[in-house]
C-alpha cells in the first residue's frame, strides 16, 4: 500500500526495506539515531518506554515515529529481544557528506532471541539456538553464536526431543513451514521460555544441506563431523542457513561440528532434571543451592559452561570415564601445578565469546 502512494525518498526507501523484512522491526540508522516508523514504532514505543512522535511521509501524510540513539542501541535491542521480537539493523552504507540524494541504506543483520549476542549474556551459560529437523527421526542442532559451538544429534521419539530441549534450554527454536505437527513444540517452547521461528521456505533437502556444510567447512566429506544420517545434515544445515542469513556472514569463528549420540551419556529425562536440582533449584530457579552452585569453581567463564555441560550430560563409557579421573587425579596430586595453572587461568577473558563478538562485528 505504501509504494502506490506518494511518499518522499527517504520514507519510500525505508518501506522497500521494510517489505524485505515484514516480521522484524527495522531500525533505520538516520545519522545518531535507529528510528522506527507506522506500527514498528508503536510497538517499540510501548516496550522501550520512548515517547512516541509523529513524522512527515509526504501524500501518506504523518506517520508515528520513535527512536533510539545508536550509541545506545544495546539496551533497547536487549529489551525488544526479551519480549520476543526479531530486529532488522538498517545501516548507513555511505557517507551522508558525500552522498548524492538519498544516503544509501541496506540491513546488514537480523537480530533473533538466538542470534543477539550484543547484550549482556550470562557468563557461564550457553545461548542456544536450536534447528529442528524431521526425516525418518529427528534431528536436532544447535548453535551457540557467542561461542561458535555447534553440535547435532539424531534422537528417535518426541520424549526425547523434549528431553534435550528442557536441557539445552534455548533462546530461539527455528524449523521449516512444513515441519510435522509443531503444536507441541510451541507448547514446549512457551515453557522454556523460547522464541519459535518458522521459516517460510520449506526444509532443506539432503543435497542443498550437504552442499552449505561443506562450502562452510572447506572440506571435501562430512565424514570426519560424525554426520552419519540424514537427520544430522539436514539439521545442521537448516542451523547454518539460518544464522549466517541473519548476520549476512559466513562465521569463520564455527570452525567445527560435533555430532553426538544420545547413547553415550546417561539419559536424565526433564522431570529429573529439575528434581536433581543439578543447574538451578527448583524453588527459586537459581544456581546457588544447586550442584552446579555447590562444585562451580572454575576460573574462567569457559571452564564454567564446559562444567555444566559434564553435570547435564554424564558419561557411561567406562573409558572415556577413565580418562577423565585420570586428569583429576593428577591434578588433585600436582597440587603446586594446579594452583599455579588456576592463577594462570583466573587472568585469562572469556575468549570465545570475545572472538564471536569480533567476528559478527559487534
Amino acid at each position: 500500500m505504501a509504494n502506490a502512494l506518494k511518499l518522499t525518498p527517504m520514507m519510500q526507501q525505508y518501506y522497500d526495506l521494510k517489505e524485505q523484512y515484514p516480521d522484524s522491526i527495522l531500525f533505520f540508522r538516520l545519522g545518531d539515531f535507529y528510528e522506527m516508523f507506522g506500527e514498528d514504532a508503536k510497538i517499540a514505543s510501548e516496550i522501550l518506554g520512548i515517547a512516541l512522535t509523529s513524522r512527515e511521509a509526504g501524500a501518506q501524510g504523518r506517520i508515528p515515529m520513535c527512536g533510539v540513539p545508536h550509541h545506545a542501541a544495546e539496551g533497547y535491542l536487549a529489551k525488544l529481544i526479551e519480549k520476543g521480537h526479531r530486529v532488522a539493523l538498517c545501516e548507513q552504507l555511505e557517507d551522508p557528506k558525500t552522498a548524492q540524494g538519498v544516503v544509501k541504506r541496506g540491513v546488514v543483520k537480523v537480530i533473533t532471541p538466538g542470534t543477539f549476542i550484543e547484550g549482556e549474556l550470562v557468563d557461564k551459560e550457553n545461548q542456544y539456538l536450536v534447528a529442528l529437523a524431521f526425516h525418518k527421526n529427528w534431528g536436532l542442532a544447535s548453535i551457540d553464536l557467542s561461542t561458535g559451538q555447534f553440535m547435532v544429534a539424531t534422537v528417535s521419539n518426541w520424549v526425547e526431543v523434549e528431553d534435550e530441549l528442557n536441557r539445552l534450554k534455548p533462546a530461539e527454536i527455528i524449523f521449516a513451514r512444513d515441519f510435522p505437527d509443531a503444536a507441541p513444540l510451541t507448547k514446549l517452547a512457551g515453557q522454556l521460555g523460547a522464541a519459535i521461528s518458522t521459516l517460510e521456505r520449506g526444509q532443506p533437502s539432503l543435497a542443498k544441506s550437504s552442499q552449505d556444510l561443506l562450502a562452510h567447512f572447506g572440506t571435501s566429506t562430512l565424514t570426519p563431523f560424525g554426520l552419519d544420517d540424514a537427520e544430522k545434515i539436514i539439521a545442521s544445515g537448516l542451523a547454518l542457513e539460518y544464522v549466517s542469513e541473519s548476520q549476512q556472514n559466513v562465521l569463520p569463528h564455527i570452525r567445527k561440528l560435533n555430532a553426538y549420540n544420545l547413547q553415550d551419556y546417561l539419559h536424565i529425562d526433564a522431570h529429573s532434571q529439575r528434581n536433581l536440582e543439578l543447574t538451578k533449584t527448583i524453588r527459586e530457579g537459581r544456581k546457588e543451592g544447586s550442584l552446579l552452585g555447590i562444585l562451580d569453581y572454575t576460573a574462567t567463564s569457559m571452564g564454567g559452561r564446559l562444567l555444566r555441560v559434564y553435570l547435564e550430560k554424564p558419561l557411561v563409557q567406562i573409558e572415556k570415564i577413565r580418562q577423565r579421573q585420570e586428569a583429576v587425579d593428577f591434578l588433585v596430586k600436582e597440587t603446586a601445578l594446579r594452583l599455579e595453572l588456576r592463577d594462570f587461568l583466573g587472568r585469562v577473558y572469556d575468549l570465545e565469546r570475545l572472538l564471536g563478538r569480533l567476528v559478527v562485528g559487534s
